[in-house]
């Protein structure tokens, strides 16, 4: 999104565009002899402005057309300074240049774009009060240049004269080989023919302004020779501005093929025509509109769509995809290279300033803390005693009661065959049933063998159950003695005699302590 500001004549416009869409058209009135940058911060424009050209034509803002010899860019740069170092007369003064793409050999034609820093400083200025951002400044000639090459794809001529006829000025814009060459301001604009007409009818000059500007395609015969006679005073001015650029630029070959007029005093009925005829070329009128969608009511456009229109400067602006001569340029420049250099370094030493100012308050917070912590802990009723004192009582309490769990195992290890001893005949008979499960046992003992384990030892036979063989009844027998005492494990078989009426065994069981 784009705004520009054109501030021409006695009139400020607004124009904001969208992704090729114009969102805003807006026209403000400037009063008599009021300045226009003073004007501008005034003005109730719309908020926030953003990222705003300013198209401008100022007696701070001079051009100045120059041929050098070929040089690298570089180098072309401090040329260029050098040349224009004259002019500054102890103000401070920003540049620009630009280098027509003509062709051809010898020397390079510049345009060099001249404007004090304290202009671009109070625009700056009166654009903050309305939340915008100045991103260019430019001449209303090139911004005129800008809405051309847009249109270049209608085929419009690669040499041609653009002319915008405003109310106080002119701008006389060459293009050769669709490339922008020279731009002059005229001192004089369509006020002179209201003035002549005003004088010839006896009217007001705002009656004698509608006058012009609403006569037909036949107009009376005495404000057409007023109309023809300014015309050809254009004409002349123009053919002036080609002269001069011809041999400025040594360029013999500048023969423009069509001249593109616009502003507000091309609406003039034969005023197109009668310019096209001085010039001996033709002359269409340019249509800054073309080629833009629009968000606006149909009123709004269709009222300001008249051709020629006032709006060219103000939408070349907007439109425009980058600057040809554009007065704020060194401004970005010298912006760039100061947060490149020294303004990095600054910024770098004042942000390592505030990181060791913090670092050192950080640590005397932290010593302040740190001596209050302490002194809480220290003190006599802090917390460090209280703790040790606690601490020295838990050792204590920690020691009784290991001599108090040894006393226990100590006891539980004479004990522990004894009541293995009862637990076992317990399961054991439990388990035993003369018709189904008849098992017998002739030798049994529970001893402590090693440290941490019990030894059990079980000596007997089994006999034929119910319906069951004695291998069965032992095999049952082995195993639900493992399920109603778990600790015992998986007994170790050791030889015993086989005999056909009973099945003998002969289990050893070590049981560990932990599983007690």
């Amino acid at each position: 999104m784009q705004t520009a500001i054109s501030i021409l004549d006695d009139t400020i416009k607004v124009v904001r565009i969208d992704q090729g869409a114009i969102t805003l058209l807006s026209s403000l009135a400037i009063g008599d002899g009021v300045d226009p940058v003073t004007a501008l911060a005034n003005a109730p424009l719309p908020r926030p402005l953003g990222p705003t050209c300013v198209v401008l034509s100022h007696p701070d803002l001079l051009l100045r057309p120059m041929v050098q010899p070929p040089a690298p860019p570089e180098r072309m740069e401090r040329i260029v300074r050098f040349e224009l170092q004259g002019l500054a007369q102890g103000d401070d003064l920003l540049y620009d240049w630009h280098i027509p793409a003509t062709g051809g050999m010898g020397d390079m034609r510049i345009l060099a774009l001249i404007g004090k820093r304290s202009l671009v400083q109070d625009i700056s200025a009166a654009l903050a009060q309305h939340g915008g951002r100045l991103t260019g400044l430019m001449l209303p000639g090139e911004a005129a240049f800008h809405v051309y090459r847009r249109l270049a794809g209608e085929h419009l001529d690669d040499h041609a004269i653009i002319f915008d006829l405003g109310l106080a000025q002119s701008q006389c814009t060459i293009v050769m080989g669709g490339e922008l060459l020279f731009i002059r301001a005229g001192s004089t604009g369509a006020q002179a023919i209201f003035e002549d007409i005003a004088a010839l009818r006896g009217l007001s000059l705002n009656d004698a302004r509608d006058t012009a500007l609403a006569l037909g395609a036949t107009p009376p015969q005495d404000l057409q020779e007023i109309i023809q006679r300014h015309a050809a005073n254009h004409a002349s001015a123009i053919n002036n501005h080609l002269r001069f650029a011809r041999a400025q630029f040594r360029l013999e070959e500048l023969q423009p093929s069509a001249a593109y007029l616009s502003g507000i005093g091309g609406q003039m009925s034969g005023f197109a025509a009668a310019l096209g005829t001085r010039l001996s070329m033709p002359c269409r009128l340019l249509n800054p509109f073309a080629g833009l969608a629009n968000h606006l009511d149909h009123e709004d456009i269709d009222q300001e769509a008249r051709l020629p229109s006032p709006w060219t400067a103000a939408i070349g602006g907007a439109a425009a995809d980058g600057f040809l001569l554009n007065a704020v340029r060194q401004v970005h420049d010298e912006r760039r290279t100061f947060w490149c250099t020294s303004g990095a370094l600054r910024s770098a030493a004042a942000i390592t300033a505030v990181l060791l100012t913090l670092t050192y308050a950080m640590l005397f917070w932290r010593d302040m803390r740190h001596s209050a912590v302490l002194g809480v802990l220290t003190d006599d009723g802090g917390l460090l005693p209280e703790a040790q004192a606690r601490l020295t009582e838990r050792d204590l309490l920690v020691a009784e009661l290991n001599d108090a769990r040894q006393r226990v195992a100590f006891l539980d290890a004479i004990h522990l065959p004894q009541r293995l001893n009862v637990q076992l005949l317990n399961v054991i008979a439990e388990l035993q049933d003369p018709r189904t499960n008849p098992i017998f046992l002739t030798d049994f003992s529970v001893e402590r063998k090693q440290l941490g384990a019990v030894e059990v030892t079980l000596v007997g036979f089994a006999q034929d159950g119910v319906g069951t063989s004695a291998g069965a009844v032992l095999d049952s027998f082995k195993t639900r003695l493992q399920e109603r005492y778990p600790a015992m494990g998986r007994p170790i078989e050791l030889p015993v005699s086989v005999t056909t009426a009973r099945q003998a065994f002969h289990w050893v069981i070590e049981i560990p302590d932990r599983h007690l």
